[in-house]
């Protein structure tokens, strides 16, 4: 199998694909979103002899921060073929990916400690990259580059956004959580600024789109929790209970309520490096 992402379109409609052969275009025409995964089935002799040498034709070729804000597909691949290429490796996954449970907040800030630096190896470790580059060649220089990637929309853009794409892992592949954060020096809705606005937003197999609008200022924090579909009673009572429990524990005051409905726009151009990823289609 070959995966590649979709880099632009010619003049004919046709889609270009970047993959680690090379730029393909693509016979078919049709509207696809720059940034889609797409994978085709090699036939001839050049895959015959990639699995005779037994050699991976995995994805090599860094993908974009447009498809890196939605998934991180070569990530999720090379996690995959590790524990084949080091056993000893099998256990990363349990140690530094992110995983909803109890371990969810020492992951995350581990992940986003990494991010600041800009090297992936901080965050999966010198033997798990060693392992990928012996096995398959390139890999890790892809990875890195896509860290890097999104080690830039972490920092405050023009606009004062800031853009964390975290991998949220879950069996064996990931979803992406979004976090943006904003200074609110002149105050939302009219109210009293020297805050801080952020917006997490996450596509839940349970419930669907789960999206959470905060402000939070020195001793207040102000939630709005936006779903597609109104949640259950329960949860909802769920929810509010672990809101006032920790007001109570932190001695902060605020409120939280909940919208269904169309979620709210996410800045997701504002970051940094995201418009200085798209391909220029008139060259």
């Amino acid at each position: 199998m070959l995966t590649g992402f979709v880099s632009g379109v010619t003049s004919s409609g046709q889609p270009i694909l970047s993959t680690v052969l090379g730029v393909l275009t693509l016979t078919a025409r049709g509207e696809v979103a720059l940034g889609t995964r797409l994978s085709m089935e090699m036939a001839g002799a050049r895959a015959s002899a990639d699995s005779a040498a037994g050699r991976s034709s995995g994805p090599q070729a860094p993908a974009p921060l447009q498809s890196l804000t939605q998934n991180w597909g070569n990530l999720d691949d090379a996690l995959r073929a590790l524990p084949g290429l080091d056993p000893a490796m099998g256990g990363l996954d349990q140690q530094v990916l992110p995983r909803a449970g109890r371990q969810l907040t020492a992951s995350l800030a581990f992940f986003i400690s990494a991010l600041k630096g800009g090297d992936i190896r901080t965050w999966l470790g010198d033997g798990a990259m060693r392992a990928l580059e012996r096995g398959r060649p390139g890999t890790g220089a892809a990875l890195n580059e896509e860290f890097r990637s999104l080690s830039r929309a972490a920092e405050t853009s023009d606009s004062g956004w800031r853009g964390i794409f975290i991998p949220l892992f879950e069996n064996d592949d990931s979803r992406q959580l979004r976090l943006f954060v904003h200074p609110d020096e002149q105050g939302s809705n009219g109210g009293e600024g020297g805050g801080t606005r952020f917006l997490v937003d996450l596509a839940l197999s349970a419930v669907g789109d789960f999206q959470i609008d905060g402000l939070v200022r020195r001793d207040r924090i102000d939630l709005m929790i936006r779903t597609s579909e109104p949640l259950p009673p329960d949860m909802r009572a769920d929810i509010r209970s672990i809101f006032t429990d920790t007001l109570h524990g932190s001695r902060l005051t605020g409120t939280l309520d909940f919208r269904a409905g169309a979620p709210a726009p996410l800045p997701v151009e504002e970051v940094r490096g995201y418009k200085e990823d798209v391909p220029d289609l008139t060259a």
